[in-house]
């Protein structure tokens, strides 16, 4: 039986060579390249994904107070951000078992450029929800849309105050 496979895969990887010596090799150099360029781009955006996850920092009330963040990425708008996060944040809420206070805080960097003179400006802006208290009974999902979408009104309502 092992023979038998032995054989068999040999027979196939002549064919598949012999298949890949037919393919011109400026073809084949190309379709590597565009390979090689796709699968970076799906790293790329694996990593992203992946460094969405919360991390815990010190509180200054140690053992009452926890704080947790998630770093996000240049380039990406603050409602697919906070879209993308929705489901960590409701995941790391229902990691604790017991009942529980939280806020949001979201905090942003804009770019303002004067027409008249070409500067870019910086500012840095935050934006929080309301305290909420979270118990076993609570639906989490919601109250996180609730309080995420508390968080992007007052981004546009802040973007809207800068553009008049």
């Amino acid at each position: 039986m092992k023979n038998a496979e032995d054989s068999v895969l040999s027979n196939v990887d002549k064919f598949t060579e012999w298949v890949l010596d037919q393919i011109p090799n400026p073809v084949k150099k190309r379709a590597t390249q565009k390979v090689n360029a796709l699968k970076a781009k799906v790293n790329q955006i694996f990593n992203r994904i992946e460094s969405l996850k919360s991390k815990e920092h010190e509180a200054a009330i140690k053992g009452y107070l926890k704080t947790y963040r998630i770093d996000g990425h240049a380039g990406v708008d603050q409602k697919t951000f906070i879209k993308n996060i929705k489901t960590n944040l409701v995941k790391l809420i229902n990691k604790h078992k017991k009942s529980l206070k939280t806020k949001f805080i979201f905090s942003s960097k804009f770019h303002k450029t004067n027409l008249a003179t070409g500067d870019v400006e910086e500012d840095y802006s935050g934006f929080h929800s309301n305290v909420e208290e979270i118990y076993a009974y609570n639906n989490v999902t919601e109250l996180v849309n609730e309080m995420t979408e508390l968080i992007l009104e007052k981004v546009v309502n802040f973007q809207n105050q800068g553009s008049n």
